[in-house]
């Protein structure tokens, strides 16, 4: 009974996340016009919880059979979904310190296959590394998009967004599994 009322709470807190984000980029309090960086890591940090959480709820609930499924032709299995988010945010993460964003899956980290367990470790301790190098962040600063720059913090709400794009992929690699969702994926109507 009590796990099901922290799974509750959980998702409760989850939510208030992702809708103290929301408020914040509506209220252009945190939309990289602002003269403080301190809004800025706010909203991140809450958007972020609220679609990292999502991720890492969704990783716990799989079994490593089930993170073997492959859909069909063209399209990774399931685990390789969690490895490439990884990808990615270690890309985010360096241009946080180089001030250009390269998508290159050279030298990344993740040097495991399909395991629960080493996807787990990946994903945290990629969160303890980004959150170490916020702290140093000028979040008014520009980064190198390719032909464009963007502010600190839209580079990382485009993090953001890419996490919670690959939610919708999964939604279909669960569907066809036949596998039900975690509690806390009930804020995407699930």
């Amino acid at each position: 009974m009590s796990n099901q009322s922290d799974t509750e709470n959980h998702t409760s807190e989850r939510v208030d996340s992702g809708q103290a984000a929301s408020e914040l980029v509506a209220s252009g309090q945190a939309t990289g016009e602002s003269d403080t960086n301190a809004d800025y890591p706010i909203a991140f940090k809450a958007a972020w919880s609220f679609s990292r959480g999502l991720t890492r709820d969704l990783l716990e609930d799989m079994s490593d059979s089930d993170l073997l499924f492959l859909p069909g032709p063209h399209l990774g299995a399931f685990w390789k979904q969690f490895r490439h988010v990884g990808r990615v945010q270690e890309c985010y993460m360096e241009a946080l310190i180089t001030g250009r964003i390269d998508f290159s899956p050279e030298g990344k980290s993740y040097d495991h296959g399909p395991s629960k367990k080493w996807l787990q470790a990946y994903l945290a301790g990629l969160d303890d590394r980004l959150y170490e190098i916020l702290e140093t962040v000028d979040w008014r600063a520009e980064m190198v998009w390719f032909d464009e720059k963007v502010k600190v913090f839209e580079h990382m709400m485009r993090m953001v967004s890419h996490e919670t794009l690959h939610h919708g992929q999964w939604v279909v690699y669960m569907r066809l599994m036949n596998k039900t969702f975690p509690e806390s994926w009930s804020v995407w109507g699930l």
